[in-house]
């Protein structure tokens, strides 16, 4: 028992860890390019200072230059050497309206490219936000993820209980708990430090976190490890992985997908390397969540279904063990034009709908197929061994557009009438999917 609840502990903390000191690295980044970016609105104010301050330049050159050419074209029919005066005066006036014109221009280049690099500078802002508050779990409200129990700690600071629900407010005392533990010596630093490069490798899990209310909006469990199913692995994300994306963005029934990626990790490019499979489930029920058991061998992360229906993974490989979802072996194969896709298969009581891309998101219509097994323009529907192609932009909005791609369905009903009566000719009842 012990060992299973130091596991626990070292498990929930390697998540811990690995998020703090990504989350303490992408904030030291933010804090160098908010003082770049204050450097750069600085440095902007003084070139529209520049800028503004050649425009009056330039204005009176061009008018000096009008006028002397105006005194010229008055003095075609008059004396020669009056004419030629003045044109010596307009090579003068035009060459300063020139020097003018070429400051205002390099002015203008220069506030383009500080506007540029202020930019550059607020997209990588952006993005950080969003890496901090959307990767891996740790400091945020995540109890919407799991319905553990709570754990209480005795006298000597030992967790209790054989389960503990992962929140903010756990997540703290986790930190709490590994300070006062290192402290009594009961972990070395060095082996503390072992165990958590050994779990981070192994126990990786991601959870998308909405900025502006700390709702969870999906789950990931990635695959690294050699195993029966990556075959190739090496526990280090430079080689071959899959991904499990549960994803249920806004928490609105239309987004919630499961979005499988097998990369290969080939070339280095995502094009090239990256194969996905969209999978969505009929009927649902639920938001997907995770249920974790470290009592049991192999310690287990079981994940429930839109429909309900589980799938047992292993909390260490994250191979599926059992449930309504199975797969292949990853295909490690260099040729992308050959390489399979994602041999993940639902094998429940519902409906699946599924769409495969190669280097991207499968729910779009696109040109050609660089793929033998791709098919750019149709989804399959299935259910029970029976298969139906369907057009995507049947199934989505947006889907040619690649804007505002929205699964159209909100309603099971509507699309077990549409879709799977209407369209694949099934006879399926709705009541008979649970």
């Amino acid at each position: 028992m012990r060992r299973a609840i130091y596991f626990i502990f070292l498990t929930l903390l390697c998540s811990l860890s690995f998020a703090n000191e990504r989350a303490a690295a992408l904030t030291a980044e933010k804090e160098s390019l908010l003082q770049q970016s204050q450097s750069l609105s600085a440095q902007i104010t003084v070139a529209i200072e520049s800028y503004n301050a050649s425009i009056p330049p330039v204005n009176a050159a061009s008018n000096r230059v009008n006028a002397v050419i105006s005194e010229l074209n008055n003095l075609r029919t008059g004396p020669r050497e009056a004419y030629d005066l003045k044109h010596r005066e307009y090579e003068r006036a035009n060459g300063v309206y020139l020097q003018s014109r070429a400051k205002l221009e390099e002015a203008q280049a220069h506030l383009d490219s500080l506007r540029t690099q202020k930019d550059l500078v607020a997209e990588r802002i952006s993005l950080i936000d969003e890496e901090i508050t959307e990767s891996i779990t740790a400091q945020v409200k995540t109890r919407e993820l799991t319905t553990e129990e709570d754990f209480q700690m005795n006298a000597r600071g030992t967790v209790s209980s054989s389960s503990i629900s992962i929140d903010s407010e756990t997540c703290a005392q986790l930190s709490e708990l590994n300070e006062r533990r290192r402290n009594n010596n009961n972990i070395s630093s060095a082996q503390d430090e072992a165990n958590r490069k050994a779990l981070r490798e192994l126990c990786y899990l991601s959870v998308k976190i909405n900025r502006e209310n700390s709702d969870v909006e999906g789950f990931t469990l990635t695959n690294t490890a050699r195993s029966r199913i990556n075959t190739t692995g090496n526990c280090e994300f430079q080689g071959p992985s899959r991904e499990f994306d549960f994803q249920f963005l806004g928490r609105t029934i239309q987004e919630m997908n499961l979005v499988i990626l097998d990369n290969a990790r080939n070339s280095g490019r995502a094009s090239h390397d990256e194969m996905f499979k969209l999978m969505i489930f009929i009927p649902r029920r639920i938001f997907p969540y995770v249920e974790v058991d470290y009592n049991n061998e192999p310690r287990t992360q079981t994940v429930y279904l839109p429909t309900g229906e589980a799938v047992e993974f292993n909390a260490l490989t994250k191979e599926i063990l059992s449930g309504v979802l199975t797969e292949a072996p990853i295909d490690p194969s260099a040729n992308r034009h050959s390489r399979r896709f994602p041999g993940v298969e639902y094998t429940g009581k519902g409906i699946s709908i599924e769409a495969v891309r190669r280097g991207g998101y499968p729910a779009y219509v696109h040109g050609q197929s660089f793929n033998q097994y791709e098919n750019t323009t149709h989804a399959k529907v299935k259910h029970q061994g029976r298969e139906c192609l369907v057009p995507k932009d049947k199934l989505w909005h947006g889907a040619h557009t690649e804007a505002g791609l929205t699964f159209k369905y909100s309603s099971d009903e509507d699309f077990v009438t549409e879709i799977a009566n209407g369209y694949c000719g099934w006879n399926v009842k709705l009541e008979e999917l649970f």
